[in-house]
């Protein structure tokens, strides 16, 4: 397995960068869209997860085709060759880009003083665009491995294509944290965000919003070495 080295940008089909601070297009409307792994750019945040399936399946490096990570492939590139990585928040907080703005201090506040915690507030532009929040792929140079990956831990969560029944719904999986958490999904490479149910896009019900992304979520592409 192979892993893109810092988190993802979109590219639209006409070869321009999305605007990292914006929803993509539904599932429907992305052809020609494709990831972008490279330093010093902003990561797309406001992503779900058919989205980042989708963008990543479309990413084509011949002779690579890419596709969402599994768990344990995240997990693993995460740690390192010898597991090498911090767990523990205190020292996670200290090398990459997590642990920012306390609960009470969450940077919703600032746009919506008395918020209700709905899509569309989650996934107001301006959240990921305050000096101090979200920050350009690799700017943390110490939050890395052996295998040379970026930002696995804070800045953005990332999508993995895992899903998992909860009761009578279906749950996607997002790893890693971002630069708001507070180490509550467990820690390091551990930090696993279950919270939201999965619906394919042609529930009628995706459309509306059902589906989950916010300022937080994000994503990179794996893929099989040849």
């Amino acid at each position: 397995m192979c892993i893109q080295r810092w988190e993802a940008q979109v590219i639209d089909a006409a070869g321009r960068t999305h605007d990292p601070f914006a929803v993509p297009p539904h599932p429907t409307d992305l052809a020609g869209y494709r990831a972008r792994s490279v330093p010093g750019v902003v990561p797309q945040g406001h992503v779900g997860r058919e989205q980042a399936e989708l963008i990543c399946a479309a990413t084509v490096d011949l002779p690579f085709r890419y596709r969402l990570c599994t768990r344990v492939e995240w997990e693993a590139a995460c740690r390192g060759p010898h597991s090498e990585f911090p767990r523990a928040q205190s020292e996670l907080v200290t090398i990459c880009n997590t642990g920012k703005f306390p609960e009470t201090e969450h940077l919703i506040y600032r746009f919506h003083p008395a918020p209700k915690w709905t899509y569309g507030e989650l996934n107001d532009p301006r959240l990921n665009q305050v000096e101090g929040g979200l920050a350009r792929t690799g700017a943390h140079s110490h939050c890395t491995n052996g295998y040379g990956v970026f930002d696995m831990i804070g800045n953005l969560q990332e999508w993995v294509q895992d899903l998992e029944p909860r009761q009578a719904e279906v749950r996607s999986v997002i790893k890693g944290d971002h630069y708001m958490g507070q180490g509550k999904n467990y820690e390091g490479c551990a930090a696993t965000n279950r919270a939201h149910f999965y619906l394919p896009p042609s529930d009628p019900d995706y459309r509306l919003s059902k589906d989950w992304k916010d300022y937080s979520t994000g994503f990179r592409c794996c893929t099989d070495p040849r």
